[in-house]
Formats: C-alpha cells, structure tokens, sequence
C-alpha cells in the first residue's frame, strides 16, 4: 500500500473514531477491554517469537544488554555531551527521554485515576515494576531477534530497512518466523490498539482536566473508585464531558495526521523534544511536592483530604 497522504489520512481516521469511541464509553469498559485485550497479544507474540526465534540468542543478548544498562546508566545519564563536535540533541536516548518527559504529567495522572483504592505497594508493583520487567523482555526478545537473522541473512534486515523504511525491519522480520502472514497480521493490529489504548487514555485525562469535579466523576459506592459520570444516573451532566472527549480526540487525530504526513519522523522528534522541556518543570515542581509529602509524613503528619462543603 502506498505511504501516502490520503492512506496515512485514513489510517488515522480509523484510530481517531476508535479511541473516541473508547473513550467515550468510560474507564470500566472500552478503555479497560482494549487494553486487557492489547496486552493479552502483547504477551502471547512475545511468547511466539521467544519460542520460534533464535531462543539461546535472545537470552544471550538479553543478559548482555542489561549488562551494558547498568555499568553505562551513570554515564549516560550524567553526560552531557556539550562538545563541538558532539551531537547530544540527536542521540536517541535523549529523544526517549523528552519524549516520556512529555507524556509523564498525562499518564501520570490517569495512572493516579485508575489507581485509585490500591495501595501504593501495589500502584507501584502494576505501574512500574511489571510493565518495566515485560519492556526488558520484550526488546530482548525482538531486537536479539532482528540482530540474529540480520546477522544470517548478512545484512537482509539492514537492507529492507534502508529500501522500505524502518517498518520494512519488522515484516522482513517475521519473514524468518513460522506464519509470516499470520504473525504480521497481528502485529499490525496490536499496534492499531496500542495507539488506541495511547490516545484514548489521553483523551480521557485532558476531558477530565477541562471538566468541572461534578462533570468528571461521581464516587461509586460499591467500588470505592473514580466512576464516569456518563455510567451514573444523571445523563444531562455526563453531555458535556463526552464534548470533551470527542474535541480532544479529533484535535489529537488532527494534529497526528499533519505532523505524520508534512513533517515526517524528524517533525515529530521535534515536538517530543518541545514538549518534554516544559513538562521537565512540572516534573520538577510534582517530585518536589512529593518530597515535602514524605516529610510531613516521616513528622507524624495526617494528610486528610479536604472535607467538601455540603450544599
């Protein structure tokens, strides 16, 4: 299929109306379906290609590139790069890292949403600990994977990426796999739902920051948890918030399409990179509030939540 404007225009028609319609839905059933769904086939393609690829290599270039994670942490982490001829801006590691700066402040908060009645042991262990355990397996997984046939096949994944795009690693990829069709079917599709459970969260954060606390949610008695409003018994007041949902969601939709079909990768580096500068303040200002909390409760302090005023 063409990589052109009308299709990249389609495809993400296709998402928009998608996580709007997720969204739209509320937090216990769209926005959890999909991604209960999404990481059920997350897992079992790992699992297939962990089986079926090169299973000895993979593990072996697991354990060497944890290895090379923590001697090279500080160092990465502390070096700068200012020199001349140094070009610090561009290295990828710097690019992940404006780019989760920019998506920290959103996730954050719906994270703090959904997480609402668990114990921080438990937010932590769920949002933190596992999701980085199956991100180390994952990449091991794929990329000892893609360096091993590209290494038996003397460059082969080297040489589609460069003729087809980066997205022409992958499909040559599954190429040395059982099922090549089947398996690049469904990685397609989990990639469609992940830009979808992506979005649609986002959606649902920034509605929620734009709405009113009586317009965002309702306690639910039964669960103790933050319930849409949309899924309570007042329909008039859940209008407004589903406008939300479907301006955020089309403007996001908007903005992805312009910035993928007229600025290419390099245009959307570029706005993670703005976006992870301001973001980087705000981080700074939230871990400061997070350490005077933790000293407030090392002194004894009871942090009530305010009490609202009864009307």
């Amino acid at each position: 299929m063409p990589n052109t404007k009308t299709v990249m225009a389609l495809v993400c028609a296709a998402i928009v109306v998608t996580f709007i319609a997720s969204a739209v839905s509320g937090l216990q059933k769209g926005i959890a379906r999909l991604s209960n769904l999404n990481a059920q086939i997350f897992i079992v393609s790992c699992v297939f290609v962990l089986m079926f690829g090169p299973t000895q290599y993979i593990f072996s270039a697991g354990l060497q590139g944890m290895t090379d994670y923590v001697t090279t942490f500080f160092s990465r982490s502390l070096n700068m790069y200012t020199g001349p001829e140094d070009n610090w801006p561009n290295l990828w590691t710097i690019f992940y890292w404006a780019n989760w700066y920019a998506w920290a402040p959103v996730v954050a908060l719906f994270l703090g949403r959904i997480g609402r009645g668990y114990t921080v042991r438990e937010f932590i262990v769920v949002n933190l600990i596992l999701p980085s355990m199956f991100a180390f397996v994952w990449m091991s997984t794929f990329s000892g994977s893609a360096i091993y046939f590209d290494n038996l096949t003397l460059g082969g994944i080297k040489t589609a990426m460069d003729e087809k795009g980066v997205e022409g690693a992958i499909y040559t990829l599954f190429e040395n796999l059982p099922i090549s069709y089947i398996t690049a079917g469904i990685f397609i599709f989990i990639t469609f739902i992940s830009y979808v459970t992506a979005a649609d969260s986002n959606t649902e954060t920034m509605s929620n920051l734009c709405a009113a606390d009586n317009e965002a949610c309702v306690n639910d008695p039964e669960d103790g948890s933050a319930a849409e409003l949309e899924s309570a018994s007042t329909p008039t007041k859940a209008a407004p918030l589903m406008l939300l949902k479907i301006v955020w969601g089309m403007s996001i939709g908007v903005i992805a399409w312009v910035m993928v079909s007229f600025a290419s990768i390099d245009g959307i580096k570029m706005m993670s990179n703005l976006g992870g500068l301001p973001a980087m303040f705000i981080i700074i200002c939230v871990n400061g509030s997070l350490l005077v909390l933790i000293y407030r409760v090392v002194k004894g302090d009871k942090l009530e939540p305010p009490v609202a005023d009864q009307p």
